[in-house]
C-alpha cells in the first residue's frame, strides 16, 4: 500500500507542463525513494523478528530457571524431611543407647551380686569342709585309740589267760589256793572282758560315727558339684544377658 501512495503521489509531481527528458528524471528519484523504503521497512521486519526470538529466548530461559527453582525446592524439601528422619533416628538410637546403658548396668549388679553369692558359699562350703576334715581327723584318731587299746587288752587278757592254765596245772598240790587264784582271775577276767565289751561297743559306735560323719562328707561334697553346676548355669546365664 505504501508502494501504491508513492506511485500515486509521484506522478501528480510531473505537473502538466512537463514533458520529454524532464519527465523522465523524476521517475527514477522515485524508484530510489522505494527502494529505500523497502530496505528500511525490511529492516525494521528484521528487527522484530530478532526481538520476538529474544523474547521467547528469554521466556524459555525462564520457563527453564523455574524448573530448576522448582527442583531446588524439591530437594531442599527432601533433605529437610530427610534430616528430620535422621534427627528422629538419632534420638531413638540415643535412647536405645540410654536403655542399653542401664541393661548393662543392671546385668553387672546381678553379676556382682552373684559373684557375692559364690564367694559367700565357696567361704561357707570351704568352712564346712574343713570342720568336716578335722572331725573326720578327730575320729580317725581316736578309733585308731581305742584300737590300740583294744590290742593291748587282747594281749593282756592272752597274758591272763595263760597265766590262769599255768595256775591251773600248778593247782595240783593247792586246790583251795587254786580256787582262790581261780575266782580272783575270773574276776579280773570278767572286769577286763566287761571293760573289752564296753570298748568294743565304744569301738563301734565310733566306727559308726565315722561312717556318717564321712557319708555327710560325700554329701557335701555331692553339693558342691551341684553349686559347681548352678554356678555355671549361673555364668551362662549372664553371658546369655550380656549377648543380649
Amino acid at each position: 500500500m505504501a508502494e501504491g501512495n508513492e506511485t500515486t503521489g509521484g506522478e501528480p509531481g510531473r505537473g502538466p507542463g512537463s514533458g520529454g527528458l524532464g519527465s523522465d528524471v523524476p521517475g527514477r528519484r522515485s524508484e530510489g525513494d522505494l527502494l529505500a523504503e523497502r530496505r528500511a521497512r525490511r529492516a525494521a521486519e528484521s528487527g522484530e523478528v530478532a526481538l520476538t526470538r529474544r523474547a521467547e529466548a528469554a521466556e524459555a530461559t525462564v520457563q527453564t530457571l523455574e524448573r530448576h527453582v522448582s527442583s531446588l525446592q524439591q530437594r531442599l524439601l527432601e533433605a529437610e524431611q530427610e534430616r528430620l528422619h535422621i534427627a528422629e533416628l538419632l534420638e531413638a538410637e540415643k535412647t536405645a543407647g540410654i536403655e542399653r546403658e542401664h541393661e548393662l548396668r543392671r546385668v553387672k549388679q546381678r553379676e556382682y551380686a552373684e559373684q557375692q553369692l559364690r564367694v559367700e558359699a565357696e567361704d561357707r562350703l570351704a568352712g564346712v569342709e574343713g570342720e568336716t576334715r578335722a572331725e573326720s581327723e578327730r575320729i580317725a584318731r581316736r578309733l585308731s585309740a581305742s584300737e590300740e587299746e583294744a590290742g593291748e587288752l587282747a594281749e593282756r587278757l592272752e597274758e591272763l589267760q595263760s597265766q590262769l592254765a599255768e595256775a591251773e596245772q600248778a593247782a595240783v598240790a593247792d586246790r583251795a589256793q587254786v580256787r582262790r587264784a581261780e575266782h580272783e582271775l575270773q574276776a579280773r577276767l570278767a572286769d577286763l572282758e566287761a571293760r573289752t565289751s564296753a570298748m568294743q561297743q565304744g569301738l563301734e559306735a565310733e566306727r559308726a560315727a565315722r561312717e556318717r560323719i564321712e557319708g555327710e562328707l560325700v554329701a557335701v561334697r555331692r553339693g558342691h558339684g551341684q553349686m559347681g553346676r548352678v554356678v555355671g548355669e549361673i555364668k551362662t546365664l549372664v553371658g546369655r544377658l550380656a549377648q543380649t
